[in-house]
């Protein structure tokens, strides 16, 4: 479905680096689809994610940078939305769009809440610690992602330190529109959920040094995972999820609807060759 949605584009000068951080064993397919816009390249062993996507970058031939987990799939105008703001101001850095969170149906849940900012072009100050942008909907000038590198040492939440970095000190837009759409509800697991919290302790303790602000930062980390855990363990983890959510408007479903036939048509085309 991730390849699908980027086939599906309606912008089509696109390159596709599928980045394999293990044998790949199964995707053999992507190869036999003739499309030499897609290349799969291999991690660096060992290596997380932050090898992984740095591998990507290196390999990157393209004026902007763009993401897509392999377990989510965009609206087919995501591509051609983002450049053409970028195009417009040549001092944007970075854009970001809105993105649907799906339910186990592959249904819109919701909208991934926004800042109040949101809509506002802004520039980010030269020390912010926390993004204020979404991390996987956002597409980046290839001159500033390269400029900031991912850190090779995170295994994971790298995508959030790298975002950071590549915002310091420059101007950027948060769209209002959802053109992501993130599988949450099917990937979600209280595994995943502590490896993430505690990926975010570890990214936050990069920037405090003195013993007492390193203290209170662990001890923030370990009351937010108790607060998920005892919540979920009431109410679900399909109440939590929705709560992180705004509810998605009759015309944000309907444009969610839509690009997923788009992309399904896409997947339809693929054939057989993912089997």
């Amino acid at each position: 479905m991730a390849v699908a949605s980027v086939l599906a584009q309606t912008l089509e000068d696109w390159e596709l680096l599928v980045v394999l951080d293990d044998e790949g064993a199964g995707l053999e397919w992507l190869a036999d689809l003739g499309d030499d816009r897609i290349r799969v390249l291999s991690s660096p062993a060992p290596g997380g994610r932050g090898a992984a996507r740095q591998a990507g970058l290196e390999a990157a031939r393209g004026e902007f940078l763009a993401f897509l987990d392999a377990d989510d799939w965009m609206l087919p105008d995501r591509l051609a939305r983002q450049i053409d703001v970028l195009n417009a101001d040549p001092e944007l850095a970075l854009v970001s769009a809105g993105m649907y969170v799906l339910d186990e149906d592959d249904r819109p849940a919701g909208v991934r809440r926004l800042p109040a900012s949101a809509g506002t072009r802004r520039t980010a100050a030269a020390n912010i610690v926390d993004a204020p942008v979404l991390s996987a909907s956002s597409m980046i000038r290839m001159t500033v992602a390269r400029r900031s590198a991912y850190d090779t040492g995170f295994i994971s939440g790298e995508d959030a330190d790298f975002l950071v970095r590549c915002l310091r000190g420059h101007r950027y837009l948060q769209d209002t529109t959802p053109l992501y759409c993130y599988r949450e509800f099917a990937s979600f697991s209280i595994q995943g959920l502590r490896k993430g919290l505690a990926a975010e302790r570890r990214r936050r303790l990069k920037h405090v040094a003195d013993p007492l602000g390193r203290a209170w930062c662990r001890g923030k980390w370990v009351g937010k995972r108790a607060v998920y855990e005892v919540a979920i363990a009431l109410r679900g983890a399909d109440f939590v999820l929705r709560r992180r959510c705004v509810p998605a408007s009759s015309e944000q479903v309907a444009a969610c609807e839509a690009g997923r036939a788009a992309v399904t048509q896409a997947l339809v085309l693929l054939g057989g060759a993912a089997r």
